[in-house]
């Protein structure tokens, strides 16, 4: 059966990884894949120069290959995912391969916001947010798993993170199918309730290849 695609978008630190995550481990034939792994491959320059680049606008993907995986996925077929390094800003030769699920889920900051994507989405959640609250859960995440002082942290949610967000993101946010609260205290019951619009799919899709 070709997989349903599933969107999870929503400003860094909105919980949607978190919310994906729930989701991928209560559907049993399920794979999540991060769009971050998709940044574009900036090797080419110093480190001190990738620091200072915008990571916070659709142009920052590989768009091309995005399509293109999401595609070979549609189509049944398996992908090899690149691996990005976040503590230098940069794409590693690594690679891991992903076979077509019932289920695949994409995590990422601009899905609602790129045309290409949506397009080929079977169903697109927005996790929705006040962007300071966010911010104070970035701040945690980027020191704790990435490494990353604390100046360096604030200057990009100034700069970039959280005015790239008002002005890329939240006027996209409609095109989402649903809109939950990132706010939601209970995000297992939100998952579960997800869970099951996300298996209503699924049965119609295996249905409709069958008849």
């Amino acid at each position: 059966m070709k997989p349903v695609i599933v969107g999870v978008g929503g400003i860094s630190g909105s919980g949607k990884t978190t919310l994906a995550r729930i989701i991928t481990n209560n559907i049993a034939n399920s794979e999540i894949i991060s769009l971050d792994n998709y940044y574009l491959d900036l090797s080419n320059i110093t480190y001190e120069e990738r620091k200072k680049v915008n990571y916070d606008i659709p142009t920052s993907l590989e768009l091309p290959l995005l399509v293109e995986h999401l595609e070979l996925l549609k189509q049944g077929k398996k992908i090899s995912v690149p691996i990005y390094d976040f503590t230098q800003h940069v794409r590693t030769n690594k690679t891991y391969e992903v076979i077509p699920s019932e289920v695949i889920i994409f995590d990422s900051i601009f899905i609602s916001a790129i045309p290409e994507l949506t397009a080929l989405l079977d169903l697109l959640i927005f996790v929705d947010i006040n962007p300071e609250m966010a911010a104070v859960r970035r701040i945690r995440r980027d020191i704790v798993e990435r490494g990353r002082e604390i100046k360096g942290i604030l200057s990009q949610l100034e700069t970039t993170v959280i005015p790239a967000y008002r002005r890329n993101i939240i006027p996209t946010k409609h095109n989402a199918d649903i809109i939950v609260s990132g706010e939601n205290k209970d995000v297992n019951l939100l998952a579960s309730m997800l869970c099951s619009s996300i298996e209503i799919l699924v049965e119609r899709k295996r249905n409709n290849q069958l008849d």
